[in-house]
């Protein structure tokens, strides 16, 4: 009872934001007065400044309480903008005068290179241009003047290259609303800068490509909100720009959804989080640009997401001062967390979060009726290629699992905020509080090591090289690699949870050390307090008392495990599933080390390793959160079905399998692998490699940065994209020009099977003709089988053409069930005859024999679109370009299967970056960048070319039907709009541009294509991007929910979780398999 008392006492009121139930517009205005009320004792005596605290930063104080005058500013315009009223706004207004005028004594000062201010004029731009009638408008000439001179004053000044370019834009964003002097030149070399951090599907980084730091700043802190505000405040004068953020809004959101839990909590991930519910800012800005995101974020499940991570603040009594200001720190007051930059004014960037209350009560933001999460009963495993996480919902807890981010400049506990292996919403994340001993380094959900006897501990916090997405058995993995030591290599696989243990990750670690070291890996920390009596939930010790496991608070240890459980937080544990070496104990972290809880205990294991040694870690994780219904009863269960070694990782550590590029590394010790490829526009380390498996001989594209399994001495490893054939004694086959057109060396591949002979099959009637082959319908004169049979156009002079065995390569590899199957390669001395399964026509006869005027019904399109990308996605995945899609080439059977065919123009590509010929893809397909004569495109042409397709078989015609090139460039940008060096920075530089284009205006799809949904019509201007590295990948697209009433969409995932649940039972050491049932 005393405990209950001393967690309820308090030495000042509950903060009336507390008390807020955050149920209508009415009671976010109220919050907003209720944040604001508490700093009117702290303006300066004309109102210029306002403080809230005495610790320092790194910038003056003058600036530091700015911050305290202009934070407070998103909340109070937008509220003022959707004309509600706040009774103190005249001392806002007077500050800004005072702060602004070179004759006040509160005058802020002129701005200088990399100055704090330059961040607060960003909030007062937005002030201007929304709340102009307020803060605008009184002001006499002069003091107009004075701000114009004030925020003018950055335009001359060095910034960071980061988000701060964004404070610039708005700044002069700000003037320009209110026909004040403003540079239109630099903010648009502002914006081209910024567009350069843009990465794809939605994400940019919060900086260059030379680092990759993509956390909350990418987000609702900086980029993505203030893209949504400027897609508003700047439509009337960047356009095309503006449109352009609301489609990266639309594909971000789809990701962004994942990182809230049902209960409204945030995933704790990067720097700043004293911001608090800034965390959330994205979603009322995406009211506030009055964007309709793609299904399933409703206007109600936007409206949701926004108000319950609110209301879950307001369960976080002591986030305020005595005097009912905000403190820095998370859940408490916590200066560990804080970063160097953080005043104690810092946290009001969290009013960024009531950019809704400009939109009026009759908006959908508002008038929709809350929905829950749209996943909260999903199990979610999705991949983000892009800020390298695998996000996670499953068992009731949401997670990201994450590996590469790091911050590019040096923060406090910047491993803690980056670093980490996972980050969940329910257990938030913790940080280093000291430098001596475990307890204070507090290694949760990291692996830390010590070289000195267990006084200082390493913790990774930058990696060795780039992260990767791989593959495994169907199941996303981040492979890493890091060095603590120079003599000291990690490389660490994460593996999200199987469906058969939801509450468990998987962590597998190669440690390989040339000094001796002490390790320690933990799993999440817990509430470290019992629920009884309020003492220190320390480890059970059996000689004291006996362990109720019913019960579910209290820890155990032992020479495998640890796990801790509090009825507070819930439970967590760890386990030494391989070797089972690692000694099991729970630590008492630091006091204050955790955002949320202030006390904390940690599950860890631990052993010692000797110089030389080279071991394996297999670490299984366990979490089950307090919030999930039936923890209490169910957690025993689930922490006692543990899950075992999956079998692709026990094949790594038994040197039986080679799993992507950086365990390669270690296993070969080969040099260094060339520069990474870029995918889909995001550089990717670790190309898939494609063993060919011909019967009289192989051919491999190969990556450098491995060895083959094939025996020591039968294979050599050539650059990669390069095709290959052992050389042969026989010559079946004439090649005498082994040139194709990209310049690229094509070899002979010889024939599948020597022994056939054309007889066995006969020709009934010719399918077509051209250039390179003639395609008849035959018949396999042995089984009666229907085939298509390709005879290749021998000439006498050039000998087989370089189409032919480029097709015959690749299409070895590329068995897919959406890829048309070639049963057979034939060739005598004067004939080459490839065999194909039969299809019964091509994707452009079947829509003028079943379509309406050639257009196709909705739901075969859709059935069609995913086919393809399937399709699509495969070749991708084995790294090969299709080239030349379009209808003729997709061929269809009497069963509504859709098979990619013709491979004649297709390309391997791998490391290095190949250039390529821009003579492919038949005109009215072919991608922009290609047009222009781009020689270094990527896979994105062929997504092009699939939206082309999507929209013709929604309206019967070619969307684009170019007569010449030029034509063709002309009718995609009166479409699309023409774009300019700075929505697509490095378009002058292709050999095709021209400065006279035309400038057309993009255009409304909907009123081209009225047929297609608005879900379908996001996934098609996803697509049809102008600019290559902004297109979606194959992969990202057929997780688009477009495609989630799809029903071979859904027998899929059924199949794939029966099979998995299916070979989970059997398996002894194998089977880990995870469906990809993100939508």
């Amino acid at each position: 009872m005393t405990a209950t008392t001393a967690n309820t006492n308090r030495a000042f009121d509950l903060h009336s934001f507390s008390k807020n139930p955050f149920k209508s517009r009415d009671d976010v205005v109220a919050s907003v007065a209720s944040l604001l009320d508490p700093l009117i004792p702290g303006f300066s005596p004309q109102n210029g400044l306002i403080k809230v605290g005495s610790t320092g930063t790194r910038f003056d104080e003058v600036g530091a309480q700015v911050e305290g005058f202009a934070r407070p500013l998103w909340g109070l315009a937008p509220l003022l903008a959707g004309g509600s009223t706040y009774a103190a706004t005249d001392k806002f207004v007077q500050g800004l005068i005072s702060g602004t005028d070179p004759e006040s004594p509160e005058f802020w000062g002129y701005m200088e290179d990399t100055d704090q201010r330059m961040v607060e004029a960003c909030p007062i731009g937005f002030t201007l241009a929304v709340a102009n009638k307020a803060f605008w408008d009184p002001l006499t000439e002069k003091q107009k003047k004075n701000v114009e001179t004030w925020l003018g004053s950055m335009n001359d000044k060095k910034m960071p290259d980061t988000n701060w370019l964004w404070f610039r834009v708005f700044a002069n964003l700000g003037l320009q609303r209110n026909g004040a002097k403003w540079s239109k030149t630099q903010l648009e070399k502002d914006i081209k800068q910024l567009n350069t951090y843009y990465r794809g599907d939605g994400w940019s980084n919060d900086g260059p490509d030379t680092y990759r730091q993509m956390d909350y700043y990418s987000g609702s802190f900086a980029i993505q909100y203030l893209q949504l505000l400027y897609s508003k405040l700047a439509a009337d004068i960047d356009p095309e720009q503006a449109e352009e953020y609301k489609k990266r809004a639309c594909m971000y959101a789809l990701d962004f959804v994942h990182y809230f839990d049902p209960e409204g909590r945030a995933i704790t991930f990067g720097r700043s989080l004293t911001y608090r519910w800034a965390m959330v800012a994205f979603w009322g800005a995406v009211a506030y640009a009055d964007i309709e995101l793609p299904a399933p974020l409703s206007w109600g499940v936007v409206k949701g997401i926004w108000l319950r991570n609110l209301r879950w603040w307001t369960t976080q009594h002591d986030i305020f001062q005595s005097n009912g200001m905000l403190t820095v720190g998370y859940s408490y007051p916590n200066y560990y967390l804080a970063e160097n930059y953080n005043s104690p004014q810092s946290p009001y960037w969290c009013m960024l979060a009531f950019a809704c209350l400009a939109v009026p009560e009759s908006h959908p933001f508002w008038s929709a009726k809350e929905e829950p999460h749209p996943f909260a009963n999903a199990r979610i495993v999705r991949p983000l290629p892009h800020p390298r996480q695998i996000v996670c919902r499953s068992g009731g807890h949401t997670f990201l699992l994450s590996s590469g981010q790091s911050c590019h400049y040096a923060i406090k506990n910047s491993n803690a905020k980056y670093g980490k292996f996972a980050y969940s919403a329910a257990f938030a994340y913790s940080v280093s509080t000291g430098y001596q001993e475990l307890e204070q380094f507090v290694p949760e959900s990291q692996l830390a090591f010590s070289d000195d006897g267990g006084e200082l501990w390493k913790m990774r916090r930058a990696l060795n090289g780039d992260s990767e997405i791989e593959n495994s058995d169907g199941v996303p993995v981040l492979v890493s690699s890091m060095k603590p030591w120079s003599d000291v290599e990690i490389t660490t696989y994460l593996i999200p949870p199987h469906e058969d243990t939801p509450n468990w990750h998987l962590r597998v670690h190669r440690v390989k050390s040339e000094r001796d070291l002490m390790s320690a890996e933990g799993a999440w920390a817990v509430y470290g307090a019992r629920e009884s009596d309020g003492r220190l939930l320390t480890e059970w010790n059996g000689t004291l008392r006996t362990l109720d496991m019913s019960i579910p608070e209290g820890g155990k240890s032992d020479s495998t495990s640890a796990f801790a459980a509090s009825p507070r937080t819930g439970a967590v544990g760890i386990v030494d599933i391989y070797q089972k070496e690692r000694q099991g104990s729970v630590i008492l972290s630091d006091a204050n080390s955790n955002l949320v809880e202030s006390r904390t205990v940690l599950p860890i294991v631990q052993k010692e390793i000797k110089k030389g040694e080279t071991c394996w870690f297999v670490t299984a994780v366990f979490a089950m959160p307090a919030s999930k219904e039936g923890w209490r009863d169910g957690w025993k269960e689930g922490w006692e079905k543990r899950p075992s070694v999956p079998g692709w990782v026990s094949s790594i550590m038994e040197g039986q399998y080679q799993h992507g590029t950086r365990f390669a590394r270690h296993i070969t010790k080969t040099a260094s692998p060339a520069p990474a490829p870029v995918r889909d526009g995001v550089r990717s380390s670790s190309p898939l490699r494609i063993a060919s498996q011909l019967t009289t001989a192989s051919a491999i594209l190969w990556d450098p940065t491995f060895t083959s399994r094939a025996p020591p001495g039968s294979l050599k490893p050539v650059h990669a994209g390069t095709l290959v054939a052992p050389q042969r004694t026989d010559s079946s086959i004439s090649v005498r020009n082994l040139g194709d057109s990209d310049g690229h060396t094509v070899p002979l591949v010889p024939t599948m099977d020597n022994r056939r002979h054309p007889s066995s099959f006969q020709q009934l009637e010719k399918l077509g003709e051209g250039t390179y082959a003639t395609v008849f319908k035959g018949r396999n004169r042995q089984t009666g089988e229907l085939v298509a049979l390709k005879e290749i156009h021998l000439d006498s002079e050039e000998g087989t053409p370089s189409t032919a065995i480029r097709e015959i390569s690749l299409m070895k590899e590329l068995r897919h069930e959406n890829i048309v199957l070639l049963h057979d390669v034939i060739h005598t001395e004067n004939k080459l005859m490839l065999v194909f399964e039969f299809m019964d026509k091509d994707l452009k006869r079947y829509m003028d024999s079943r379509g309406d005027r050639g257009a196709l019904d909705p739901a075969t399109i859709k059935s069609f679109m995913y086919q393809l990308l399937k399709g699509i996605a495969f070749c991708h995945e084995a790294r090969v370009l299709h080239r030349d899609l379009k209808p003729q080439n997709l061929l269809i059977n009497n069963r509504g299967q859709l098979k990619l065919a013709d491979f004649g123009l297709a390309r391997a590509f791998g490391i290095p970056v190949n250039t390529f010929s821009n003579e492919v893809v038949t005109l009215w397909y072919r991608a922009p960048d290609v047009l222009l004569g781009s020689r270094t495109y990527n896979t994105s042409i062929d997504i092009w070319s699939a939206g082309c397709i999507m929209a013709e078989m929604y309206t019967g015609r070619p969307l684009f039907p170019g007569t010449t090139n030029e034509d063709q460039v002309q009718k995609i940008f009166r479409l699309m709009g023409t774009p300019s060096e700075r929505s697509w920075p490095g378009i002058s530089q292709l050999p095709e541009y021209k400065n006279n284009f035309p400038v057309y205006h993009t255009q409304d799809l909907r009123l081209i294509l009225p047929q297609v949904d608005q879900v379908g019509l996001n996934l098609l201007n996803s697509m049809l991007q102008l600019r290559p590295e902004m297109r979606i990948s194959a992969a990202n697209a057929l997780l688009h929910p477009w495609f989630n009433d799809l029903p071979q969409r859904q027998q899929e995932v059924a199949q794939m979780q029966a099979q998995a649940h299916a070979q989970a039972q059997q398996a002894q050491m194998g089977g880990y398999q995870v469906p990809q049932n993100a939508y």
